[in-house]
């Protein structure tokens, strides 16, 4: 019989948060009460550095009012139907001006 072990009892939080910190990919907390609107708790620096934000301006903040666009490009009812089902979903952007590709967010 094989055991299931956590992530957390594999790391300790003092690693996941490091590895939060370093890891080379934008990275955002969010909690919610009832699915409808969602809050960052947490963001680690290449989230903010790719969004061009400080910490302590986006903590506590709705995900809409930081990032406006959230719900023309179908992130935010992505967040709702997870929030709901539980299930995860992948969800690509992709950013264009002028033809050109500029920017690509995958979630």
């Amino acid at each position: 019989m094989q055991e299931v072990i956590s992530a957390e009892k594999l790391l300790d939080r003092e690693t996941l948060k490091n590895i939060f910190e370093i890891i080379n990919c934008g990275i955002v907390v969010l909690s919610s009460q009832d699915g409808e609107e969602f809050f960052i708790q947490d963001a680690n620096c290449s989230f903010l550095e790719l969004e061009n934000l400080q910490k302590s301006h986006i903590i506590n903040q709705n995900i809409k009012n930081i990032l406006p666009k959230i719900e023309e490009i179908g992130l935010f009812e992505v967040l709702q139907r997870v929030y709901k089902s539980g299930e995860k979903e992948e969800f690509s952007i992709h950013f264009y001006k002028k033809q050109k590709l500029c920017g690509t967010r995958e979630n």
